[in-house]
């Protein structure tokens, strides 16, 4: 389970947030929900990037090799030595340099400017199941502090990789080293990534969608020029991290299917046993979310959402095909053009494990889809995906309590009201409600029970609508 404390990051005074299968944001608009969701995003990228798993494990391999014989060290006793190379290295020169570029890059803007102006620094606290570290932040420096490495869940971890050490080919002993690379490149991965993958859906999809082509066409053109120029491609609009993410997942699904090496992978000779490529490639199995799927597109979207490319420009195209008529993304209704990404995502990208970041799921869906996208969601949960969801919906809030009302009900009385499998338990489910304060927002955990989520957020506004009504019918 993965925990993350932040002071003072945008319109955020303090949160502190524990990530469950399905944890809910709730709030008014700019009160920094999306910037602790990107807050997420961007450090999961920076601490598992190839660039930085390459230096770091560079400096453990340094270490380690320093204490033991690498060559002559039998494999048990140098996977016994990683963890405590590891904690070694990272308490002496922790790179932080990665964490700055990947916030900025994330937030498209200096680190300065996401900094709470009513505090003047950013403080993060990350605990995930082994390791926990925080980091200070301030307009010139981050600094790195009280970094802790939960030692007995390493070595429970690395006893996967003795177990695979035994099935090693004797000839591999003569490259011990390269095999030592990659146990701390395998290692350094596990540690410190929250997620395998996070994928983020932003809000305002359908916008981003139908200009998707138009900055791909921009890319194409002026790609020539780039070496020439040597400067940024000026008539793109700029964007945050998390926007062009989208856009080069949306632009590269079709070609989704080549397996590439995760960043722990180093650089093998052609002899190194297959065994290792796939226990570090695994291939997604294209159905394991084909339930979810078909329940989005048969019930929601009454229609397939798909990629084509063309010939001439390469340039993806997305298309609904409803029946026996295939529609161009940007004919169709509003809630198609919203949706559709969602689709593709869970279609090609999001693997059980990963966590998918849904901002507002309920944007330009009528209410009684909201309710069956309340249902998608849970669908997605129970096949093993971790969700974070934005929203503004009392709809979609309400439906989950009645999902999680169901969790606590026999098997026999879900199958009769139609909720079969589709269910939630409290304690999968963490809520948080964002809050004004006087330095900002802070997000207030909610409890869940057995009875939902609390929904008095949404029911204020109800009462304050109610009262003016009343008011204006008995005015005279």
């Amino acid at each position: 389970m993965t925990k993350i404390d932040v002071k003072g990051i945008g319109p955020v005074e303090a949160a502190s947030i524990t990530f469950k299968p399905l944890t809910i944001f709730i709030g008014p608009n700019n009160s920094g929900k999306s910037y602790t969701a990107m807050l997420l995003s961007a450090l999961n990228h920076a601490l598992t990037s190839r660039i930085f798993i390459n230096e770091v494990s560079q400096k453990v391999l340094e270490k380690l090799s320093s204490r033991i014989s690498i060559e002559k060290a039998p494999e048990d006793e140098i996977l016994d030595a990683i963890p405590d190379a590891i904690i070694s290295s990272l308490r002496k020169d922790f790179p932080t340099s990665h964490i700055r570029r990947e916030i900025e890059r994330v937030y498209s803007c200096n680190i300065s400017d996401i900094i709470n102006h009513n505090i003047g620094t950013l403080e993060i606290n990350v605990n995930n199941k082994f390791l926990n570290y925080s980091l200070l932040i301030t307009k010139d420096e981050i600094k790195i502090n009280n970094v802790n490495l939960y030692k007995e869940k390493v070595q429970k971890f690395l006893e996967i990789l003795k177990k695979f050490s035994k099935r090693t080919p004797e000839i591999l002993q003569y490259f011990l080293k390269l095999l030592t690379d990659f146990y701390i490149r395998f290692t350094l991965f596990n540690i410190f990534k929250l997620y395998d993958n996070i994928w983020y859906l932003p809000a305002a999809r359908s916008g981003i969608l139908q200009a998707h082509r138009a900055i791909a066409a921009t890319i194409v053109y002026e790609a020539p020029y780039i070496p020439i120029a040597r400067t940024r491609i000026e008539t793109l609009p700029r964007l945050t991290g998390v926007v062009a993410d989208f856009i080069s997942n949306l632009l590269t699904i079709p070609r989704r299917e080549v397996r590439t090496p995760p960043p722990y992978f180093p650089t093998l000779p052609p002899y190194f046993p297959t065994i290792l490529i796939d226990l570090a490639m695994p291939t997604r199995k294209k159905k394991e979310l084909q339930s979810c799927v078909n329940f989005l597109e048969e019930v929601i979207l009454e229609g397939e959402i798909d990629v084509k490319i063309e010939r001439e420009s390469m340039i993806s195209d997305i298309v609904y095909r409803q029946k026996d008529t295939t529609y161009p993304i940007h004919s169709t209704s509003s809630m198609v053009s919203e949706l559709a990404p969602l689709d593709l995502y869970v279609k090609y990208l999001v693997s059980k494990g990963d966590l998918l970041i849904i901002e507002e799921p309920e944007a330009h869906v009528h209410p009684e889809k909201q309710r069956s996208m309340a249902r998608f969601l849970v669908k997605l949960v129970r096949s093993g995906v971790n969700l974070l969801i934005t929203t503004h919906s009392d709809y979609i809030l309400a439906q989950l309590n009645n999902f999680i009302l169901a969790g606590t009900r026999k098997p026999e009385v879900r199958a009769r009201e139609k909720y079969n499998e589709d269910y939630l338990k409290p304690e999968e489910i963490s809520a948080y409600l964002f809050k004004k304060n006087d330095k900002g927002y802070v997000a207030t955990p909610l409890e869940v029970t057995e009875e939902g989520i609390p929904e008095e957020e949404f029911a204020e506004v109800a009462r304050a609508i109610g009262n003016e009504y009343a008011r204006l019918y008995y005015s005279k």
